[in-house]
């Protein structure tokens, strides 16, 4: 990631979820949906208000798992699906 943020010249920051501090507008998080159930905490807490998560990464099958943890504290805003692999953008309460 940190690779792409170089040759396409943007500024974003890319960092290990450990590291993520202060009030962020974005976050996407293309991992399985273990890992970003197990770091649902830190992803809500590093959001604003408003804030909006977009999660990839995902089976079809898991994504009963990812909204049951994540849905007191977002509102789901879409779900995209490809080839069995889906997306869901999700916004801060």
């Amino acid at each position: 990631a940190k690779k792409n943020v170089e040759l396409n010249k943007v500024d974003v920051l890319v960092s290990l979820p450990k590291s993520i501090m202060g009030e962020i507008d974005l976050l996407f998080a293309n991992i399985l949906a273990k890992p970003i159930v197990e770091l649902k905490d830190t992803l809500i807490d590093a959001l604003r208000t408003d804030g909006q998560l977009i999660v990839s990464g995902l089976l079809v099958n898991q994504i009963t798992l990812v909204l049951n943890a994540y849905g007191p504290f977002v509102n789901l805003l879409s779900k995209q699906e490809l080839d069995g692999w889906v997306l869901l953008r999700m916004k801060k309460k």
